[in-house]
């Protein structure tokens, strides 16, 4: 592709360019005045635009939006219009209206002048997000320029790194070279002439002198894949196909650890992204050609179906394969060189039975779960441990997931615990009187509750009324503020595990969530933190030594404490993630639980591991 022919609309660059966005999140909201005419009307809007900005500031960007176009309608001679109509057009853009929010931008721009004076503030920061725009549009010289325009004009320090360094990426991925873009630049600045407050010298500095650098080995990117001194990993994520997006932000965190890695002075890879579209047969294939290539190692495949595949494929092969997502059980063991990320529901729920049994401890639980896949596999799980450990499981309960009476669930529990029926038992109260069947207490260690929140809603007020004294134990149904608000008058405690609570705790996911919106403008979710923490963990194996895919394996092998974004990740024997950070309540708020499992071995992993 000549990168000088293509105009704006041409498709000049990969879709998946689109991962790579470098998208702004800076706390420049404040500079805007909110003078306004006077009195009342000057209060009240100043009040409005405070309102506003924190509600943007905190994701909440349809009803920002609503209060930036309002009062940019009612006070157009405002010295804060400015500001108003730039955070009108940020909200679109993080809502996902790229073609309003350009249209913003754009007008933004034309009332505003091209100079970085103080009626253009803003100007640098929509010719960034115009360039954001283009690249969704895979128009990369249009992406290009825009960009030059954002460092032409810019008199923030970070918005000119982000502007060469989304450049480098055009640059990457488009199949031109660097002085392609150069050139570009060049007749961009032509075109600016003395508004521009940067020089263009400057610019041609600033993109060569960070080309320069990333050819001697200490970029974060995988931008030079003929450096043979940097070890390669393979990728393997749908790019294309109704999984696509799925497979971007595993991708995305996972250049954020190399990018993090090259500015802590730590080592770094060359990464190589290749498109399985969710296809088993497509993956399998991907992890051959990296066996026989010698990566370093394999972060992938997405799907469960796909990991099982790759995880047989790989039995008689060293190459070690990180599965991120995919949490069906037993697929880690078809390989010695596969390890899962994601603990399985019946990891969860043996991992829960064990805190209940050895740390809460009780001796007595129940377990009511929905009829899912997910939620009675959990649930299987932790009754059968808690009876290996010598627990006793006085109730198991089963319900459709269109349930919506609890009573009788409630009623059979309680029923199964005393030893009878409800109709057949006589119970006698402290003081001799006999007491009706639903107003008897009773006391269950724990109940395992696989349950929606809406469910939740309709199961605890059944606890309350069959008077069953308990904790209730469980995972994302339980991590939920508005559980937790509900009366709890029989309930002692709660115990979950979940991803939704990790962010309140996990210092490191805290710190990857402000990398990640500084460089791609929206917040993560789990699946970027889990690229994010597989590179991480394969980039801690090379400053360790791994120089090799036995030596990989066996690092990760070795792995006995990662604190990850994603949260604690330590392989067990059979390379399943064993780790799980359990929480509590306290005052309405969730507590992290300090606690380290004992080491114990499922027999039947260990039999079959001792047997290879």
């Amino acid at each position: 592709m000549n990168l000088l022919q293509s105009g704006r609309g041409a498709p000049a660059v990969k879709a998946n360019v689109t991962s790579l966005l470098f998208l702004l999140c800076l706390g420049i909201t404040s500079w805007a005045p909110t003078l306004l005419a006077v009195g009342d009307t000057k209060a009240s809007a100043s009040i409005l635009e405070k309102s506003a900005i924190d509600l943007l500031n905190d994701g909440r960007y349809n009803r920002a939006a609503s209060i930036f176009a309002d009062l940019a309608s009612r006070f157009p001679a405002s010295p804060a219009h400015d500001s108003w109509l730039y955070n009108l057009a940020r909200s679109k853009y993080h809502l996902g209206q790229f073609e309003s929010a350009k249209r913003d931008f754009a007008d933004g721009i034309s009332r505003y002048g091209q100079s970085h004076n103080k009626s253009g503030a803003y100007t640098s920061y929509r010719w960034f997000f115009l360039g954001n725009i283009a690249v969704r549009e895979a128009d990369a010289v249009n992406a290009a320029r825009d960009y030059v325009r954002a460092y032409a004009l810019a008199s923030d320090e970070r918005l000119m790194k982000l502007s060469i360094e989304s450049i480098q990426a055009l640059a990457e991925n488009s199949g031109d070279s660097l002085s392609a873009f150069v050139k570009l630049g060049s007749e961009t600045y032509s075109q600016l002439g003395a508004s521009a407050t940067n020089s263009k010298d400057s610019f041609i500095a600033a993109l060569t002198g960070a080309a320069s650098k990333e050819s001697s080995g200490n970029s974060f990117t995988d931008h030079n894949r003929n450096n043979r001194n940097l070890p390669t990993v393979t990728l393997a994520l749908p790019m294309s196909g109704k999984l696509e997006q799925y497979g971007k932000r595993i991708e995305r965190g996972a250049r954020l650890a190399n990018y993090t890695s090259r500015e802590d002075s730590k080592s770094v890879v060359n990464l190589e992204l290749k498109d399985t579209q969710g296809s088993p047969s497509l993956a399998v294939e991907i992890a051959r050609r990296a066996e026989q290539d010698k990566s370093l190692a394999l972060i992938g495949p997405l799907t469960s179906e796909e990991a099982v595949a790759v995880s047989a494929s790989l039995a008689c092969f060293d190459l070690p394969a990180l599965a991120p997502a995919a949490n069906q059980n037993n697929f880690a063991r078809l390989s010695q060189t596969m390890f899962q990320m994601s603990p399985s529901p019946s990891t969860i729920g043996r991992r829960l039975a064990e805190y209940a049994f050895l740390q809460m401890p009780v001796s007595t639980a129940a377990t009511l779960a929905q009829n899912s896949a997910s939620d009675k596999e959990m649930a299987a799980a932790f009754a059968k441990r808690f009876e290996e450990l010598g627990g006793e499981i006085v109730a198991v309960e089963v319900f459709p997931p269109s349930a919506t009476d609890f009573g009788k669930f409630g009623e059979r529990i309680k029923t199964r615990f005393l030893g009878g029926y409800a109709d057949d038992v006589e119970l006698i109260g402290e003081n001799g009187d006999t007491l009706d069947f639903d107003e008897a207490p009773v006391e269950i260690g724990c109940i395992f509750v696989g349950a929606t929140v809406r469910q939740l809603q309709l199961i605890l007020p059944q606890i309350n009324y069959h008077n069953i004294k308990t904790t209730l134990i469980g995972s994302d149904g339980l991590a939920t503020p508005s559980i937790w608000d509900l009366p709890l008058q029989n309930v002692k405690g709660i115990i979950f595990t979940s991803w939704r609570t990790q962010d309140a705790e996990n210092s490191a996911f805290r710190a990857f969530a402000q990398m990640y919106r500084n460089r791609y403008g929206e917040s993560p979710d789990r699946l970027a933190a889990l690229g994010y923490d597989a590179l991480r963990m394969v980039i801690e194996g090379v400053n360790n030594g791994a120089r090799s895919q036995s030596d990989m394996s066996k690092f990760l092998e070795s792995l006995t404490e990662h604190k990850g974004a994603s949260g604690d990740v330590a392989f067990g024997v059979d390379h399943v993630n064993r780790e799980l950070s359990l929480y509590t309540v306290v005052d309405k708020l969730p507590k992290r639980l300090s606690w380290n499992p004992p080491r114990m071995i499922d027999t039947e992993t260990h039999r079959n591991r001792s047997s290879n």
